[in-house]
C-alpha cells in the first residue's frame, strides 16, 4: 500500500508479504501504533488501493485478530485486537464494495477469535458490533451456509468450541433479523435449530448451571414443542440435584400432576420459543424478546 504521497507505509505496518499474503515489517502487529498508523492512512484518503492490495491486508487483518499473540500480555492482546476490529470497520466503512467479497471470511475470523474471550470482555462487543455490520452487506445464503458448515462440522466441546458456538449463533440471529428479504430453507432452518439444541444441550462450557436442566422438542421455526415423561424427568432432575426446570409452555397442565415435594422442590419455567430459552440460561445475552418473534417468523 502506498500513500499518496508516493512513499511507502511507515516500519511494522500491515502490508502484504512478497507471498501476496497478510504480514507485518518490523514489530509485526504486536502494537496497537502500527494500526493506528494503518486508520490515520485510510481515514485521510492516503492510502491507494489494489485490488490485490486491498485483499492481502484484509487477509492479515483477519489473520492477527485470529492469531493467539501468545508473547503479548492479556490485557496487551485485547488492545491490539481492538485497535484490529477498528482497522477492519474503517475499511469496511470507506471500502464498502471492496468489503463485500470478504464478509464469509471475515465472520470465521470472528468466530475464531471469540473461542478465546468469555462474554464480559470489551473485545466480545467489538466483534458482536462487526459481526452486525457484515451481516447487512453480505451474501445471506452464502453466510448461513458458512456459519452452519463452520459449526455443524466442529464437535469441539471445550470452552473456546462453546463460545464459537455462541458466536456463530449470534450471527446467523443477526442474518435473520436484518436480511428481511432473505427466505431460509427447509434445512437451513433445521441446522439452526440443531445447532441452538448443542448450545443449550452443552455441559462442559460452564455456561449452563449444572442445576438447571430442560426438556422439549424444537421445531424447524425454533418453536419448543410438548415432549412426553414430564413426571418422571422431574421425579428423575430433583433427585439429581436439579433446581430449575425449563419446560415446553405446552406441558404446562402436566405440572399439576407432579408429586407436592416435586412442585415444591423445583423452579419450573415454561417457554415457546428457542430463544426464550437461551435468554433464561443466559440473561446477559443480547437474543431478540418476545416482540421480535413474529416478526421474524412472518419471513420463514
Amino acid at each position: 500500500i502506498r500513500s499518496r504521497r508516493g512513499c511507502s507505509q511507515s516500519p511494522g505496518s500491515p502490508c502484504p508479504d512478497h507471498h501476496g499474503h497478510g504480514a507485518t515489517r518490523g514489530r509485526g502487529g504486536r502494537d496497537p501504533f502500527v494500526f493506528h498508523s494503518t486508520q490515520t492512512l485510510i481515514r485521510e484518503n492516503r492510502a491507494v488501493f489494489t485490488d490485490e492490495k486491498f485483499d492481502a491486508l484484509l487477509t492479515g487483518l483477519f489473520e492477527f485478530l485470529e492469531a493467539p499473540l501468545e508473547t503479548l500480555a492479556p490485557e496487551k492482546v485485547q488492545d491490539v485486537k481492538a485497535q484490529i476490529l477498528a482497522t477492519v470497520k474503517l475499511l469496511l466503512k470507506k471500502e464498502r464494495d471492496s468489503f463485500q467479497p470478504h464478509v464469509a471470511r471475515g465472520l470465521e475470523a470472528l468466530v475464531a477469535t471469540r473461542s478465546a474471550y468469555d462474554s464480559r470482555t470489551h473485545i466480545v462487543s467489538g466483534l458482536e458490533l462487526l459481526a452486525a455490520e457484515l451481516v447487512t452487506i453480505g451474501d445471506a445464503p452464502e453466510m448461513v451456509m458458512t456459519m452452519t458448515k463452520l459449526l455443524g462440522d466442529s464437535a469441539d466441546s471445550t470452552t473456546g468450541g462453546c463460545r464459537c458456538l455462541s458466536m456463530g449463533l449470534h450471527i446467523l440471529k443477526e442474518v435473520l433479523e436484518k436480511r428481511e428479504g432473505y427466505v431460509p430453507s427447509e434445512g437451513e432452518l433445521g441446522q439452526l435449530a440443531g445447532l441452538a439444541g448443542r448450545c443449550l444441550e452443552s455441559a462442559e462450557s460452564g455456561s449452563v448451571p449444572p442445576t438447571m436442566a430442560m426438556t422439549g422438542e424444537i421445531s424447524l421455526r425454533g418453536r419448543v414443542t410438548a415432549v412426553g415423561g414430564i413426571k418422571e424427568k422431574l421425579i428423575g432432575a430433583l433427585r439429581a440435584g436439579v433446581k430449575t426446570v425449563l419446560l415446553p409452555a405446552q406441558n404446562r397442565k402436566d405440572v399439576k400432576d407432579l408429586p407436592q415435594e416435586v412442585k415444591d422442590g423445583l423452579e419450573i419455567l415454561h417457554v415457546s420459543h428457542i430463544w426464550e430459552a437461551v435468554r433464561l440460561v443466559w440473561p446477559e445475552s443480547q437474543w431478540p424478546g418476545l416482540e421480535h418473534y413474529a416478526a421474524i417468523e412472518s419471513r420463514l
